[in-house]
């Protein structure tokens, strides 16, 4: 026994002179992962990563600037420590997060990265322009500055890769170059892997109008079931019950969705309901508007019922002029109610230039509340960055639509539709 512990003596010396040597001469890698481990102890114990996850290897070997293998080291060797946990199919996690968010202002940068996902280069009065402009001012207010960034190129930012930003918003819906100004199921895809991609960056993502499915994202969109069903109870009060919807293309998400909202309300409310009274453009209307005229004029000529109709996409002047074509009136023969992005302009005012957004003075609209959106996508990451936290019911957020009755809505015609040649 005596001669087993002398060996394992001998042994234990081999291993400290060993050990002792690899520390007085170190490689490049043991002062990679060593140094990379320090860091990200340091980070944990500063709270850089509030939602209590990190990012993904791949985004700290970037950050790092080191190989992924380095990374995994030394999480390995946190793991160990019990610093971080790894889950199989879900990430890495700190083991004891930071209970006490004061101390996250001493390290932020107080950048908030707005992430469009139809790109930086939107023409000015596009709903998107003027939410970017909505949210900048909404952030000032909260003592931070915006980080203005584009998704088209189809890879996550630098300043978000590489944690130069608190947080992000992330507006819109992802589109690859490929397919500009279109969406499919391939898109839609797309946008889910790329909204995963920026969070797998280890910061907070509020995102607003994005169909994203990813639990991780705190969500910010307009109430279309709410605006559907008072635009519909307003006309079913004036005695309307044959009603349509146009718009398209129908798989862009917010047209989608206003769609989908519409059959379940008409169908909630006692209204006539069916695909048959879906007037659906295949292409947008700044893109071909005479597709839009056809589409109404000959979607009312096979249902001459129809005494009214709601736009969720396209220029409502497009469809009036439809209805014209299809020899009826706006408003004795088919009521309009139209859904706009922007305020509806008040009489002299001329008509603002761009096909999907223009609103004449008379026709009602349900307008989308691009401040409130702001407003309500802001408060929200700030109070993340600050620590607090919400349950999975609260990760939605629903903004309702003002609805703006006008001169377009008017009683049904005494005279049967179905009597009109």
């Amino acid at each position: 026994m005596w001669q087993a512990v002398a060996n394992t003596r001998g042994m234990s010396n081999k291993i400290q002179t060993s050990s002792t040597a690899s520390v007085r001469k170190p490689g490049r890698r043991a002062r990679a992962y060593q140094m990379v481990t320090e860091q990200l102890r340091e980070a944990i114990s500063r709270n850089d990563y509030p939602t209590g996850r990190l990012p993904t290897e791949r985004v700290l070997s970037i950050r790092h600037s080191v190989s992924v293998g380095t990374i995994r080291k030394a999480l390995d060797l946190l793991e160990s420590e019990g610093v971080i946990v790894r889950r199989q199919g879900s990430g890495t996690y700190i083991s004891r997060p930071n209970s006490t968010p004061a101390i996250i202002g001493s390290r932020r940068t107080h950048l908030i990265c707005y992430l469009s996902g139809t790109g930086t280069e939107s023409y000015i009065g596009n709903f998107f322009n003027r939410l970017m402009l909505a949210v900048q001012a909404e952030v000032e207010r909260t003592g931070y500055a915006t980080v203005l960034a584009g998704a088209r190129a189809g890879t996550v930012p630098m300043p978000v890769l590489k944690q130069k930003v608190d947080g992000v918003i992330f507006a819109g819906t992802y589109q690859s170059r490929s397919n500009p100004g279109m969406f499919t199921r391939e898109n839609v895809r797309e946008n889910n892997e790329f909204i995963t991609r920026v969070v797998e960056a280890g910061l907070p993502v509020v995102a607003i109008s994005n169909p994203t499915d990813c639990q991780t994202v705190y969500r910010v969109n307009a109430d279309y079931d709410a605006a559907i069903r008072t635009a519909l109870q307003h006309l079913k009060d004036l005695g309307h019950r044959r009603i349509a919807v146009y718009g398209g293309p129908r798989a862009w998400p917010a047209f989608g969705q206003r769609i989908e909202a519409f059959l379940r309300q008409t169908a909630a409310l006692g209204l006539e309901s069916g695909e048959h009274l879906v007037g659906e453009h295949t292409q947008w209307a700044y893109i071909n508007p005479r597709e839009v005229v056809r589409t109404v004029q000959e979607h009312i000529q096979r249902n001459p019922g129809i005494t009214a109709a709601i736009v969720v996409s396209g220029a409502p002047t497009l469809v009036q002029e439809g209805i014209t074509s299809a020899g009826r009136r706006c408003p004795q023969d088919v009521s309009l109610i139209a859904f706009s992005d922007l305020p509806r302009p008040k009489p002299g005012q001329p008509l603002f230039y761009d096909p999907d957004d223009m609103i004449a003075p008379g026709i009602a609209t349900l307008t989308m509340p691009v401040e409130q959106l702001a407003r309500e996508a802001v408060l929200r990451l700030v109070a993340l960055l600050e620590g607090r936290t919400f349950t999975p019911e609260q990760r939605d957020i629903l903004v309702p639509l003002p609805f703006d009755p006008a001169e377009s809505v008017a009683p049904p015609p005494a005279i049967p539709a179905d009597s009109y040649p």
